[in-house]
């Protein structure tokens, strides 16, 4: 006790210390506990205005010249240095006949997509399901005769194919049948008695030994290729798919026997005559021969034909299957497509083809819009009031894109900006602008730009574009060499999807929106609502943003509830359960502020302001 009345400074910090160590340790254990609430808002429909802005000068000089972005002859040249003009007056009308063709084209294409949705609308039709139904019931009847023509075709390939096997196999056996015929009995009464033993198997003599040699060696020859002939023969009922090479078998064995006659031939032109071997005798054996020769390359040509015959109509069966199965296939395709068609008509339209069409349409309306746009730059009009300082241009001239076709002199007061080169990009002449002034304050006039630099101008490395646009309204307070500020309109879209741009996000070439499951919403509170399920992705297709929203082209629908912004709240305990000071435990009381909950807004990218 004296050691601690003592030292009692140092007691006091020791007690401090430890009492914010433990307060610390307490908090830190505490503050893990996070709950996550989400912002909603709505898909809605709104105009969207992207623009550009520049900043420059009243113009001291009344002078502009007369352009336009389209390029073509010009047709008619209305003015003439000196003339007063009108704002509105056609100066000069260019060939504008592919635009009109462009502008024809673009609305008969919204005439079709208007036609198609509201087709959609309109549902199905009695009349529709009628034909439905009898395009149905057509497919399978089509279905049902290619079947029928299936078994027919193969029907009558097994008879066209069975018949040409059975002209092969009579060709075949009355090959045999005229060769066995020739060698053992019409070639008789040139050979010896006991020819099948004896050397020389001819009864006559001949004055070229070598072609009785031939003769001699060739008659074996052609007995054993008729053996082989004959045992083909036998075999032709052992099946047929062979047949075409027994054919050919046969070709050559009967070639075998052409050359054995040949050679019979050579030695019959050769023979010499004899007692026993008379003329009358070597005219019968000539008569022999060439008769025996002709009928065997008659067979062979015989079967060759028959063969090839076959294996055509083998070709012709297999050719006349494949389209019969090949109608098929055709009429199963057209009535799975009848099967759709009418299913879809039975179930009514999906309306996600219906929004896709209408998104169609408003393209369509886009393209005619920008179509009619470009038919207007056809036709150039005097910008404001004033009077023709020169006219660069004559009848059937050439004119150029961009390029100075008259000059005028007006009383009207013109703001010359300065444009970078990514904005100027995007300008064009005939844009509305809004400008502001410096000098007068609450004072806003709208114009529209009456020129554009097309060669820009470098002042330390950056590139820009000088933009005239001429006032709308004339204001006394006004006064050359102003300041002033303009906003060009480059684009415009009305009553198209938004959403905010905070709510869309991406991954690689992908955007979504974030949208939650209404079954896990738990809580509803100032701080947004909660949900049991995390969020779902919704792809999305965007269109042009401005500086707070961005078109939705597909991916929602006008009301759909999508994140907007997420916030991580830290929950901290309450001051009931709050743990004890322990500098309340020793010598007084202090007041402590009790611990709040803190919040944590999750901002990124979303545009919006910490909570």
């Amino acid at each position: 006790m004296k050691f601690i009345l003592k030292h009692k400074l140092i007691v006091i910090i020791l007690i401090i210390i430890i009492a914010g160590g433990g307060y610390y340790l307490y908090q830190k254990i505490n503050s893990g506990k996070t709950q996550t609430s989400y912002v909603l808002g709505g898909v809605e429909t709104n105009d969207i205005i992207v623009s550009v802005s520049g900043s420059g000068q009243v113009s001291a000089s009344n002078q502009a010249d007369i352009k336009t972005n389209a390029s073509g002859k010009a047709l008619k040249v209305n003015i003439k240095t000196g003339q007063e003009v009108k704002m509105g007056d056609v100066l000069i009308q260019l060939d504008s006949k592919d635009a009109q063709k462009t502008l024809r084209n673009a609305q008969i294409d919204l005439t079709n997509a208007r036609i198609s949705l509201e087709k959609l609308k309109r549902g199905t039709l009695p009349s529709d399901m009628k034909t439905a139904q009898l395009q149905l019931d057509n497919a399978k009847n089509s279905l049902t005769d290619a079947q029928n023509n299936l078994t027919q075709v193969q029907h009558q390939a097994d008879l066209d194919l069975a018949s040409a096997i059975s002209n092969v196999k009579s060709s075949l056996r009355d090959g045999y049948n005229k060769a066995d015929d020739i060698l053992n009995n019409q070639m008789s009464p040139l050979l010896s008695a006991n020819y099948n033993n004896a050397e020389n198997k001819l009864n006559f003599i001949t004055t070229d030994e070598q072609a009785r040699i031939d003769a001699n060696n060739s008659w074996p020859l052609a007995m054993e290729a008729l053996k082989r002939y004959q045992t083909l023969v036998s075999n032709l009922d052992a099946g047929n798919a062979i047949l075409e090479d027994q054919t050919s078998q046969a070709e050559q064995e009967l070639n075998s026997i052409s050359s054995m006659l040949s050679a019979f031939n050579n030695a019959v032109n050769s023979a010499i005559i004899t007692s026993s071997f008379t003329q009358s005798n070597l005219n019968s054996a000539k008569s022999i021969v060439n008769s025996a020769e002709s009928s065997v390359n008659a067979i062979i040509n015989d079967l060759d034909a028959k063969r090839q015959a076959l294996s055509n109509q083998k070709n012709t069966n297999q050719n006349n299957i494949t389209a019969a199965q090949n109608k098929i296939i055709s009429a199963q395709n057209s009535l799975a497509q009848a099967q759709n068609s009418f299913d879809v008509k039975q179930s009514g339209n999906d309306p996600l083809d219906i929004r896709s069409q209408e998104l169609a349409v408003n393209q369509r309306e886009i393209a005619v819009q920008t179509a009619l746009d470009g038919l207007a730059d056809y036709t150039v009009k005097a910008p404001f009031d004033g009077i023709i300082a020169a006219v660069n241009i004559n009848q059937n001239d050439d004119a150029s894109a961009n390029t100075a076709l008259a000059t005028i002199i007006t009383k009207q007061q013109i703001v010359e900006i300065a444009l970078n080169e990514v904005d100027a990009a995007k300008v064009k002449i005939g844009q509305k602008s809004s400008l502001t002034f410096d000098a007068i304050d609450g004072l806003e006039i709208t114009g529209k730009i009456i020129d554009i630099d097309t060669i820009g101008t470098v002042t330390q490395g950056v590139v820009s574009y000088n933009a005239k646009i001429g006032l709308d309204t004339q204001d006394d307070r006004i006064k050359p060499g102003m300041s002033a500020s303009a906003s060009i309109i480059t684009q415009l879209k009305q009553n198209v999807l938004t959403v905010p741009s905070s709510a869309i996000k991406t991954q690689g070439n992908s955007s979504y929106a974030q949208m939650l499951d209404p079954a896990g919403v738990t809580a509803t509170s100032s701080d947004g609502v909660t949900s049991t399920l995390p969020p779902i992705n919704q792809t999305v297709i965007t269109g042009i943003s401005d500086d707070t929203n961005t078109e939705i082209i597909s991916g929602l629908n006008a009301g759909d509830q999508i994140i907007i912004r997420t916030i991580t709240n830290a929950v901290a305990a309450s001051s009931a359960s709050q743990a004890p000071s322990i500098l309340q435990s020793v010598g007084g009381q202090r007041t402590g502020a009790t611990g709040g909950a803190g919040i944590r807004v999750n901002t990124s990218g979303s545009g919006f302001p910490r909570d």
